[in-house]
């Protein structure tokens, strides 16, 4: 269980979660999970379905995908405030890239049902919708088929969840 302060770290390293209300942390913190991932360990793996998104709180983490060749071509590198497995968690699509801690990496780990509970926070889906899109901007003709589980109807669902009151 995560603890009220990572809620206030996170916020500090994520600004749009401040503006979730009282209650909508409460619900935020209450269901994450504190999760320590040593240097080296695979975090998530590309096409398995994960019922979460992670939120990296120190460390480093990287995303990506073995190449035809047999090499492993990287897609990014996340730090302190940057989040991933959203996608997935929100659509129920399996993970489109592997994740592995780059170094000694702590996050919170945030069920799906709590993130699609908290769409309905325009910071929050605004927050979401400009991620997916930045990943998809960076995605070749040739890297589609990754994306191939996600459909465009719950991608545009996300932006009309109404928030659980």
């Amino acid at each position: 269980m995560a603890l009220p302060t990572d809620m206030d770290l996170l916020a500090g390293l994520l600004p749009s979660l401040s503006s979730l209300s009282a209650k909508e942390r409460g619900i935020f913190i209450s269901q994450a999970y504190g999760v320590e991932a040593p240097a080296g360990t695979n975090i998530l793996w590309h096409g398995k379905a994960v019922d979460a998104a992670y939120f990296i709180l120190s460390g480093r983490a990287m995303a990506g995908i073995a190449a035809k060749e047999g090499n492993y071509r990287s897609l990014s590198s996340m730090t302190p405030g940057d989040f991933f497995g959203e996608l997935a968690a929100l659509t129920g699509a399996a993970r489109t890239a592997d994740v592995e801690a780059a170094e000694n990496t702590s996050l919170l780990q945030e069920p799906a049902q709590v993130l699609r509970s908290l769409m309905g926070n325009p910071a929050l889906g605004a927050l979401f919708l400009a991620k997916i899109t930045e990943s998809l901007s960076r995605t070749t003709i040739y890297e589609l088929p990754r994306f191939a589980g996600v459909y465009q109807q719950d991608v545009r669902d996300l932006r009309t969840v109404p928030v659980e009151e």
